[in-house]
This record gives C-alpha cells, structure tokens and sequence, in this order.
C-alpha cells in the first residue's frame, strides 16, 4: 500500500469515528507504516493536507448531524446527582429495593400500591415533601418487623407522609400516620367491650417500636393478621 492509499483509508477511518460508525483499528497501522517510507515527501504532505481539510470537514458535518435537540440533551452528572438526591429519587429507590426483596411477603402488591401513588401525585401536579422519604421507610421498617400483619392499604396524608390502615367489618380499623422522625400517630375504632352496639375510638403518638403494644389491647391484633381476616 502506497501513502495516498493510506491517507486515504485513514481518511476514511477519522470519518467513521466522528460518525460513531464501526472502525477497523488496522487503518492507524497501515498509516504508520506507509509514512516511514514515502514514495514522495512532498506529496505525502501536500495529501496530508487535503485529507485533513477533508477529516474536519467531515467531523463537522457528522457531529452537526449529530447534536442533539435542546430538549433532548443529555442530563449533566449534576442532574443526575441531583434527582437521586430529591424526595421523588429517594422514594423511587426504595420502591426498587422493596421489589428486589424487602423481607415482606406483599412486597409486590406494596410496591405497585406506591407507584399508584407517586404517578396519582405527578398527575396532580403535586410534589413530594423533604420528609415524604423517611415516613415511607419508617413504614417499611414497621412493616418488615410485623411480617404477620396483613398487606395493608396505603395512603398520602395531606403532609405528604404515608399511612397504612387496616379495617375489618364497619367497625374495626386502625390508621397509622408514620412521622420523619420515628413517631406513629394512630387511630382505632373498635367495638366497645362494655356496649357491643357502640364503637369507641382511641387516637395517640409513641414511637415506631411501641406500636403494637399501644393498640393491642383493641384486639386489633386478631384483623390485622391474615389468620384473624
């Protein structure tokens, strides 16, 4: 191969890689070689030269063709960083990490409950809170502890932390409101043992650990189980 042909070929070559095409990584090789030993070092330069004005015109071209839309351009590493970092991005991750495992037996049933969610609050124009992320993974802690407790329904408060409530028959149900911080808000209604025919309601705070021992003595325990449903 004599040094036009070369050229030539890694003309070819620098075109191919501006147009993200497929390249034939022996081209460079063959041009190292033909230059060692030009026929002609005047020509070899002045070909030189015409290919490069070729190549750039080439890579112009290509990378015009190429650019990307202004609402198509790619997110910067910041903005990616950025929507990790956000509520929605954190609660996105433990949805996924929920469906990976979770150690819940309703994982799946839970998981698209909260996609239900998060795309009802998108279409409402709404968005999340600070604290919407460690209300839902208080509630997966509860949740993972407790994995007794049936599959409950799951809700948005009005300040964005998530609810899991559980209800059997028109007079039994129990709400717990999961807080940022690790307190629960709850409420019970249940049967009233001393008039059967009324219901009493029972509301208060503790702590995420202390939750079962503050409602147990509702009998809530017996419908909130698959074996009491």
């Amino acid at each position: 191969m004599n040094a036009v042909e070369a050229l030539q070929r890694f003309a070819r070559f620098q075109a191919a890689r501006a147009s993200t095409e497929f390249l034939d990584v022996d081209v460079a090789d063959d041009l190292s070689e033909a230059s060692t030993h030009p026929s002609s070092s005047k020509q070899f330069l002045v070909s030189l030269s015409l290919i490069s004005m070729a190549v750039r015109g080439s890579a112009h071209s290509a990378s015009a063709d190429f650019e990307p839309a202004p609402d198509e351009a790619p997110a910067s590493d910041f903005d990616v960083l950025d929507k990790l970092r956000s509520p929605n991005g954190q609660i996105e991750r433990q949805i996924t990490a929920l469906r990976r495992g979770g150690g819940l037996l309703c994982r799946e049933g839970l998981a698209e409950r909260l996609d239900f969610l998060m795309s009802a609050l998108e279409e409402e124009g709404e968005i999340w809170a600070d604290d919407s992320p460690h209300s839902l993974r208080q509630m997966l802690l509860f949740l993972r502890a407790k994995p007794e407790l049936r599959c409950p329904m799951v809700t948005i408060t009005p300040s964005r932390t998530f609810r899991a409530q559980w209800q059997a028959g028109g007079n039994r149900h129990l709400a717990l409101d999961f807080l940022p911080d690790g307190q629960v808000r709850f409420v019970v209604f249940s049967p009233d043992p001393r008039h059967p025919d009324r219901v009493q309601r029972v509301s208060g705070i503790v702590g995420r650990m202390d939750v079962i021992r503050a409602v147990e003595p509702y009998k809530v325990l017996r419908w909130m189980t698959d074996a009491g449903a």
